[in-house]
């Protein structure tokens, strides 16, 4: 089944809604908005009618607005729901159940993504190399011996959510701080690796009748201040005034030693099949003084935007931001279609 002309695309996405706690880094899930309404405009480019979709506190009135307008597709956009990124794949899973065709990912692959720890020995298992690491559910769960420096991170949110310069440990008190920290903010275990220091690139795989791999990105650490660690946390992705933000420069296509490119294209494929992804997706990499690169995290529908690293490696291949979204609606119908 091919998108016609003139077509209903229904927009979905999740609104802002406060959470006691989360306030100060609600700016990952303001982004929603404005990529939805840039996805709109792409879509209006390819000549189909879109209809804005915003997911507030009340799915019953989300479905009843779906069965009146009878959209021919949804692109979802929805991170979460409620102020919960952790309801990410239940909004995917609404869509199974209600049999719509919609872009990206299943909720199956996007359950097993947001458990970064639970990813990881899938990706281990498959033989991806990934930090060294382990789950804290409590400050006591540090094993031994100990290699610092360690980063530590909540293993359920996306968008650099709890990663900050405080995040990268030198000792075991701090360490077990962290943990602390961590698991009382963000009401989950904290995901505890190595911290590899050096360059980090991108990965980008978009589904057309195959997988294909984007140019390579990379996060050019230009300038950084002295004494802070090398990372792309939340200030660097979301804080246009901080020093992490303006010394982190996106750069597309980027050049790495071949081998080890070769490795990361590799290394993302084959996390994409051991990871069921589909539609689109991100991976980070890390790449150390020796030339060797570790699998970070994968990123099942990562930030579409047209200023994000996704559509500018898109944008790499010479095709435009309309071109994405006409792909990725053909790729949903036809698979909604069961078509190869």
């Amino acid at each position: 089944m091919k998108p016609t002309p003139g077509m209903h695309v229904a927009i979905v996405y999740n609104t802002y809604i406060p959470v006691a706690g989360r306030n100060a880094e609600a700016q990952a899930e303001l982004a929603t908005a404005a990529a939805a309404r840039r996805a709109a405009a792409a879509v209006r480019a390819c000549g189909w009618r879109p209809v804005m979709f915003p997911v507030g506190a009340s799915l019953p009135g989300v479905i009843s607005r779906l069965r009146r307008r009878r959209p021919a597709l949804l692109v979802n956009l929805c991170e979460g729901f409620a102020g919960r990124p952790g309801h990410e794949a239940h909004m995917a899973g609404l869509w199974e159940l209600l049999g719509l065709p919609f872009t990206g990912n299943t909720a199956r692959a996007l359950s097993i993504c947001q458990n970064k720890y639970q990813a990881k020995l899938l990706l281990q298992a498959a033989g991806v190399a990934t930090p060294p690491g382990w789950l804290a559910r409590r400050a006591a769960d540090v094993p031994g011996p100990l290699h610092f420096p360690l980063i530590v991170k909540p293993v359920a949110e996306d968008g650099g959510i709890g990663v900050y310069h405080e995040s990268v440990v030198n000792g075991r008190r701090q360490l077990e701080d962290r943990i602390r920290r961590v698991v009382r903010r963000y009401a989950q275990p904290a995901l505890v690796e190595h911290y590899i220091d050096g360059r980090e690139f991108n990965v980008a795989i978009i589904e057309e009748k195959e997988p294909l791999v984007l140019p390579l990105s990379e996060i050019v650490f230009q300038d950084f201040p002295a004494g802070q660690p090398r990372i792309v946390g939340y200030q660097a992705k979301w804080h246009p005034e901080h020093d992490s933000y303006r010394h982190t420069v996106p750069q597309c296509p980027a050049s790495a030693p071949r081998a080890a490119a070769v490795g990361m294209r590799r290394a993302a494929l084959r996390a994409w099949h051991c990871l069921g992804l589909r539609g689109y997706a991100r991976f980070d990499f890390r790449l150390d003084a020796c030339n060797r690169f570790y699998l970070l995290e994968a990123n099942p529908n990562p930030d579409p935007a047209p200023d994000a690293g996704l559509a500018r490696a898109w944008a790499a291949t010479g095709r435009s931001y309309p071109d994405f979204w006409r792909g990725q609606a053909q790729t949903a119908l036809r698979r909604w279609k069961g078509q190869p």
